[in-house]
């Protein structure tokens, strides 16, 4: 009985221990780099659709108060299938691809943005890429703590929308709407800390009562306790579209993971190789692939020789590989001159 009793007591100890305030700082070390590899899928019971991106992030100026990063690598990738294997149809991609740049952001110790020049938004009002691997702390310890704010969001598609949190100049419906957070401590030690995340996006105006557009979603944030940083966040929830028609419900499922150092070396060195490679001269076979291909007169097949050529520098001219592109500049598709021209 006494052996019963005790275990009880530990077993409320544990609790209380894991539920205690805690105090989180943000720090980085200068010069470092650091990356997340975020995934996102989402059904609305039709179409799957998968998000990944890769941003990564480095720290170039750190002062007393916060701290300068500029992300890059943030390229938005997407895929997407019908659940029934027998529907036939084209899948219209419901957000835009980005694929170079860089985004400038000013953090403070609490984690707070400062200032930030650039964005990359997700699908389905899930906010600004380089956000999603960023959180903030409270000004004090706490155990559970709320934070709302005002937003922007802007409408691209009945599917696509992008959290502004800016007035935005672009074409395009804007709509205000009002977004909480909610965290609670779950479990914390000398390294790390977990906490629960609850959130909720509504747009002011509404259909039949409701908000006219609402994002909710929940999960568990791993935090590093020395550096304040996020580790990973796994979560799910659901996105609401309704008109005076109908309402839509699309589930979703988030990933966020930081790589290793180890990793994030790999993939810079796999990077640097791929980069080497496209630039390169074509080795023997590859050339002739690319000599048959400007020749066939097929144009998808054109097309894919002279992206290829396209950032190619070889050290010694090639006379033959020259002549096919001189005549590709009086193709009749102004796309495969233009290729032509940039490739020569």
């Amino acid at each position: 009985m006494r052996a019963a009793v005790f275990g009880l007591i530990l077993a409320q100890c544990t609790i209380l221990a894991a539920a205690e305030p805690v105090l989180l700082r943000v720090t980085h070390t200068s010069d470092s780099k650091f990356a997340y590899q975020i995934e996102i899928e989402t059904d609305d019971e039709t179409t799957v659709r998968k998000f990944s991106t890769m941003p990564v992030f480095a720290v170039t100026k750190i002062d007393d108060h916060s701290t300068e990063l500029v992300v890059t690598r943030f390229g938005l990738q997407q895929k997407s299938e019908f659940k029934n294997t027998n529907t036939r149809g084209l899948i219209m991609p419901v957000a835009p691809s980005s694929s170079g740049g860089e985004i400038r952001l000013t953090v403070d110790q609490r984690g707070r943005l400062v200032k930030q020049r650039g964005q990359a938004s997700l699908p389905f009002a899930l906010g600004n890429i380089p956000n999603v691997c960023l959180e903030q702390w409270p000004q004090e310890a706490a155990d559970a703590w709320m934070r709302t704010s005002e937003t922007t969001v802007g409408v691209s598609s009945s599917t696509f929308l992008r959290a502004i949190p800016y007035q935005s100049s672009g074409s395009g419906e804007h709509l205000n709407a009002e977004e909480q957070f909610d965290f609670k401590v779950v479990e914390a030690n000398e390294n790390s800390v977990t906490i629960r995340r609850d959130y909720r996006l509504a747009t002011i105006e509404q259909v039949d009562g409701e908000s006219r557009f609402e994002l909710t979603h929940g999960g568990n944030l791993i935090v590093d306790r020395q550096s304040g940083q996020l580790l990973s966040f796994q979560g799910d929830g659901e996105f609401v579209s309704r008109d005076p028609s109908q309402t839509s419900t699309t589930h979703i499922k988030i990933s966020v993971s930081r790589l290793s150092d180890a990793e994030l070396k790999g993939l810079e060195e796999l990077w640097a190789s791929e980069a080497a490679d496209r630039v390169s001269a074509p080795s023997p076979e590859e050339r002739l692939d690319l000599l048959a291909a400007l020749r066939s007169g097929d144009v998808p097949k054109m097309q894919k020789a002279l992206a290829t050529l396209g950032p190619k520098s070889p050290e010694e001219p090639d006379v033959e590989m020259a002549a096919e592109l001189a005549k590709c500049l009086e193709h009749q598709h102004n796309f495969i001159q233009s290729s032509a021209a940039l490739a020569l």
